[in-house]
């Protein structure tokens, strides 16, 4: 690998952890103060990411494995984060936040499997 791959993707990944890291930590609060969800609720989106850690290993690790090349996997799952995420602001109410950070952490978890 040339240095200005390795330069590229290590920006690229510690980009991807310093988003992800921030995110995991501010999901809380914006949930309770912006969106007024109770703790209930917030815990249940927080959730999200416990379901997707299980869940979306197997399936995106086997079609790695399979049927696409982990580079476009990881490119499509980086797509499919981005979509979500510019999403999440337009909606108030649960059901779509709750969904939309599960369809978030389906496709981010695999990620951290992906890169190894």
């Amino acid at each position: 690998m040339n240095k200005r791959t390795a330069a590229v993707l290590s920006s690229l990944f510690f980009l991807e952890f310093v988003i992800k890291g921030t995110l995991l930590s501010l999901t809380s609060l914006y949930c309770r103060d912006y969106l007024g969800f109770g703790g209930i609720q917030t815990g249940l989106i927080l959730t999200t990411e416990t379901i997707a850690a299980f869940l979306s290993p197997l399936i995106l690790i086997f079609l790695a494995d399979r049927v696409i090349r982990v580079e476009r996997l990881l490119m499509m799952n980086e797509l499919a984060v981005f979509l979500v995420l510019s999403l999440i602001p337009f909606f108030r109410s649960f059901a779509p936040v709750f969904f939309l950070f599960f369809i978030f952490n389906i496709f981010h978890k695999p990620d951290f499997a992906l890169i190894n």
